[in-house]
């Protein structure tokens, strides 16, 4: 099995070596969590470390607002967009539903450009463009469908609902059901009042991943293990 590599060692490990090739992943985790910054250090690192260009799709916010966010990292994305191994686009809500089309636009820039890694961040507006649970269901199944024909490596975020008593976390909209692999991130509270964030692998189909949660901090460079 070809593995796709995250660039940062300690989550690597964990994941048994890397992400399956062609495989869609879901990262959730509540707001601050930094689901976006890991997503975006997964396309950086691949473009910076294994000359793979990456996409970034923002369905929330608009281009320069995703950009501005993460001016703070020291990504230096803008040397990697000169490069053309660095693409954001953003979707209006209008537009997200082109995600499900067969004749989706964003195959035809996929095999242009030679991407081979994908963000989608986040489901929410294609998840509520939707009036029933079934339609939406029915939306996520052609989603996923459209993302095998893509041929790249793709991360799906998701808001997590929170939960009393869970054995197990849950996301809002249940797109971690229908993805190969699942990374959750969330916070404990300590004694002292201080919150830590941590990160656990909830599934990867096919691989031998690790089972227990790893702290990690937010740093200038992006997310950093204990």
């Amino acid at each position: 099995m070809k593995l796709v590599k995250t660039g940062i060692n300690k989550l690597d490990e964990m994941l048994g070596g890397g992400i399956p090739k062609k495989a869609s992943i879901t990262i959730s985790g509540p707001g601050g969590s930094g689901k976006t910054i890991l997503a975006t250090q997964f396309l950086v690192n691949g473009a910076r470390m294994f000359a793979e260009p990456g996409l970034y799709i923002s369905l929330e916010e608009d281009k320069e607002t995703y950009l501005t966010s993460i001016s703070n990292f020291n990504f230096k994305i803008n040397a990697l967009m000169s490069e053309g191994l660095f693409m954001v686009v953003d979707m209006p809500p209008h537009e997200v539903s082109q995600l499900v089309d067969i004749r989706n636009p964003v195959k035809e820039l996929i095999e242009e450009f030679g991407i081979s890694r994908v963000v989608i961040d986040s489901i929410m507006p294609l998840a509520i463009a939707y009036n029933t649970d079934v339609e939406r269901q029915r939306g996520f199944l052609q989603l996923i469908q459209n993302i095998r024909k893509w041929d790249t490596t793709t991360i799906i975020i998701s808001e997590d609902t929170r939960q009393r008593n869970e054995v197990l976390p849950s996301t809002k909209y249940g797109i971690e059901n229908l993805t190969q692999g699942w990374i959750h991130l969330y916070y404990e509270k300590k004694k002292t009042g201080q919150r830590e964030r941590l990160l656990e692998i909830i599934k990867l189909k096919g691989m031998k991943h690790s089972s227990k949660a790893a702290r990690f901090k937010i740093t200038e460079d992006g997310i950093v293990f204990k």
